[in-house]
């Protein structure tokens, strides 16, 4: 499966404005270089690999299917209350141990990544 001509380009817009994904940050997140997905949305390029897309769902958090629009994504279970008061807990416990200094938003990933785990691994 690969995304390809118009309407390939289409849903790949789609797709970034449904999420509010800028190129270059995607990019960067999903190891592909910025000028795949340029020179794809403005017709340098008719197709994107699906080598590409796995990285570009992966940097997006989504499987290919979704990602090319053949899938509609499940929405996830909403977080509960405690398990959000538990992982800010621990991950401001973490990052005060280890003197790390991250950005809020990857302090904001770190913790929705604590949370889901929390909820996929209940007692």
């Amino acid at each position: 499966m690969s995304m390809a001509g118009d309407a390939g380009r289409e849903r790949l817009k789609a797709f970034m404005s449904e999420r509010g994904l800028k190129p270059k940050p995607w990019c960067d997140a999903s190891g592909v270089s910025k000028n795949t997905i340029y020179n794809f949305l403005n017709g340098t390029n008719s197709t994107i690999t699906v080598d590409t897309l796995e990285k570009l769902a992966k940097g997006a958090g989504v499987t290919v299917p979704v990602l090319s629009g053949s899938e509609i994504e499940q929405p996830q279970e909403p977080i509960s209350p405690e398990h959000l008061t538990i992982a800010i807990t621990e991950a401001d416990h973490l990052i005060e141990r280890t003197g790390a200094t991250p950005s809020e938003e990857d302090r904001g990933k770190f913790i929705l990544d604590l949370c889901r785990w929390l909820q996929n691994n209940k007692p």
